[in-house]
């Protein structure tokens, strides 16, 4: 190394510059017993073949760069296509508007109350545009912002269907809400079981502490409101989280899957979240 320093060659120039003295003094030699002519033209013919080969080997590079960036282009071009065509389907099918969600917690401690907030918002995560959903949360309003009174006889909702019987809650289409400390959505299906969670088509949720997009997908706590707010909206997301405050159970697992929901329901274009 220090001879390197102070104007000697590497150990990488002493073998070039071996080799090169090598190869000249081989060459003089065929020169002085075949001739100048007889290993000319071999030495000529070797150059012209190393041209060649080095000329095609460029060439080769320059087309399958040119192959794999005309690649590139098609698939970009056709994912523009289709989510520009998945943007016109979404434009030209009729959507619906997208309602504000019901109270995330209860705003009274009346059993009333957070049993409608409940049923509220799980009525709204199965279908926010349904009758029965906007039903479900005018009661809900009124159990929790209006002047409580003694309810008399047996609560009924609109159709005269029984809204409650003791500790048993239904839905107005008669289906029950509550079994024990788990809830059921209008259509019969459960909303949680155990340590199960369940979006309204029976698909997994959340499962102890795995989370799963509607389309099945399991991510993180994070990725799964991060998918969510990018389709409902960041302000909407953040209103809808400081509603629920510090809660960390019940009312946010809900939040959160309504959040998830809805962003697959704004994703699939079936409602508008303008």
């Amino acid at each position: 190394m220090m001879g390197w320093l102070n104007g000697g060659r590497s150990p990488k120039q002493q073998h070039k510059y071996g080799r090169s003295v090598r190869g000249g003094a081989i060459a003089l030699l065929l020169t002085l017993l075949l001739g100048e002519g007889a290993i000319a033209a071999p030495i000529i013919r070797l150059l012209h073949s190393a041209e060649s080969r080095q000329y095609s080997e460029v060439h080769d590079r320059a087309v399958h760069d040119r192959e794999v960036h005309e690649s590139s282009q098609v698939i970009y071009a056709q994912t523009i296509r289709r989510r520009d065509s998945r943007h016109d389907a979404r434009r030209d099918r009729e959507a619906e508007p997208l309602r504000r969600p019901p109270d995330a917690i209860p705003p009274r401690a009346s059993d009333e109350c957070i049993t409608l907030t409940a049923m509220a918002n799980i009525a709204y995560l199965w279908d926010l545009t349904d009758e029965l959903s906007e039903e479900v949360e005018g009661r809900q309003v009124a159990a929790c912002w209006g002047r409580e009174t003694e309810s008399r006889g047996i609560p009924q909702w609109s159709n005269r269907r029984t809204m409650r019987l003791g500790s048993r809650w239904s839905y107005p289409n008669g289906q029950s809400a509550q079994f024990s400390d788990y809830w059921n959505y209008p259509n019969g299906r459960s909303m949680n079981f155990g340590s199960s969670w369940y979006y309204p088509d029976g698909s997994t949720a959340r499962f102890g502490s795995s989370w799963y997009t509607p389309d099945g997908r399991r991510v993180s706590e994070d990725e799964l409101l991060a998918i969510a707010c990018a389709e409902v909206g960041s302000r909407r997301c953040a209103n809808r989280l400081d509603e629920v405050g510090n809660d960390n159970g019940f009312w946010y697992t809900l939040s959160l899957m309504q959040l998830a929901w809805l962003g697959e329901q704004i994703e699939q274009g079936r409602i508008d979240p303008d």
